[in-house]
């Protein structure tokens, strides 16, 4: 019996670290940003609207693009004008995590709010969305059940005036960014690296726990045979 409960207590860690590391994910924000669960809407004035946080909430995870992405920040750096992004593309069968980062005052009232913050991911970021088009483009990545702001809607960042700026920091792993905004959203699109392979150690451990298992069961055998 205690071997038993053994193998199972190796199984049950090696299924969870397995199912941790298939699951790309947010590890921290600081200053305005906030994690939310998916909202119903971000279409600005009719979603989540807040003077001081910009909320960050998890999309599609670990999926498989079956369409190229296009993206406007594919390196690592600032960028706080449109001279400074490096657009690219993600190819058809890379697999993404994707998280939506969203700024937007309460009302029209015209006053500007300024949202300072960063977010950490626990996987690479591959490219960054912030333009009109390609964030229209990539709804596709959108939370299900989730509105998203049509064609007609200014969302993307204005690097007219260097008002609005982000960066992916050299590792990769963290964005900062700050919006000014007023009577409308500014907003992103954070396309991570997926996670869908279980890390080594997690193979590992359960290879080391279905070894075990079948050493107890030849052993059972063995002392049914003598």
């Amino acid at each position: 019996m205690r071997s038993a409960t053994w193998v199972f207590r190796l199984l049950t860690a090696s299924a969870v670290l397995a199912a941790g590391s298939a699951q790309a994910g947010i590890i921290s924000v600081s200053g305005a940003a906030l994690q939310i669960a998916s909202p119903g809407s971000v279409v600005p004035n009719a979603g989540y609207e807040n003077f001081t946080r910009a909320a960050v909430f998890a999309e599609r995870q670990d999926v498989v693009l079956t369409q190229a992405a296009q993206l406007n920040a594919t390196s690592t750096g600032l960028f706080d004008s449109l001279a400074d992004l490096t657009p690219g593309a993600l190819a058809i069968g890379t697999r993404v995590s994707s998280y939506y980062l969203h700024a937007d005052p309460v009302g029209a009232s015209g006053t500007v709010y300024t949202y300072l913050g960063s977010v950490t991911f626990d996987s690479d970021i591959l490219g960054i969305a912030a333009l009109n088009a390609e964030l229209l483009g990539t709804h596709l990545l959108g939370a299900p059940g989730t509105t998203y702001p049509g064609a007609g809607t200014v969302n993307g960042l204005d690097f007219a005036d260097g008002t609005d700026w982000f960066t992916i920091s050299g590792d990769r792993r963290t964005l900062s960014f700050r919006f000014a905004a007023w009577a409308g959203a500014d907003a992103l699109r954070v396309l991570t690296e997926g996670n869908a392979v279980p890390e080594p150690g997690a193979l590992g451990l359960a290879s080391l726990a279905l070894g075990a298992m079948v050493l107890t069961r030849r052993r059972r055998a063995a002392d049914a045979q003598a």
